[in-house]
């Protein structure tokens, strides 16, 4: 009886183990978020502030955002790298806004580093609106 318990007890690390890898590689899918409830959008960049309250450019980058699929990478970028810092105010209280762009593929949600396999990240949309303002 204590050789099976045992046995059991060396097994629940390669349990956490699979568990860890299968939620490190569980993709997030969009942000599941309507255009509709979404009030405007700040992009902070280099210390300079942009609201978007254009309904067209928000349903763009709600869409881009809704269609996502991104899978965490190991963090080996540089801290220093500039990006998009994204705060998406909307009815929706499950919204991340904690998001920063940095670049077609690339992106961070908290503390994790994720990329986008399909490259739908609105990088360029939003950099060409932050440029002509």
């Amino acid at each position: 009886m204590k050789e099976n318990i045992k046995k059991l007890i060396s097994l629940i690390p390669l349990f956490i183990i699979i568990i860890l890898f299968l939620w490190y590689k569980t993709p997030i899918n969009g942000i599941n978020c309507y255009p509709q409830s979404v009030e405007k959008i700040t992009v902070e960049y280099e210390n300079k502030i942009l609201n978007i309250t254009n309904t067209n450019d928000i349903d763009f980058i709600i869409k881009s955002f809704n269609s996502i699929s991104l899978n965490k990478i190991i963090p080996i970028m540089k801290k220093n790298i500039n990006g998009y810092k994204i705060n998406i105010v909307s009815t929706n209280k499950n919204i991340p806004n904690d998001i920063i762009i940095y670049s077609k593929d690339t992106a961070s949600i908290g503390y994790f580093y994720y990329t986008d396999k399909n490259t739908m990240l609105p990088y360029d949309y939003i950099k060409n609106i932050f440029s002509n303002k």
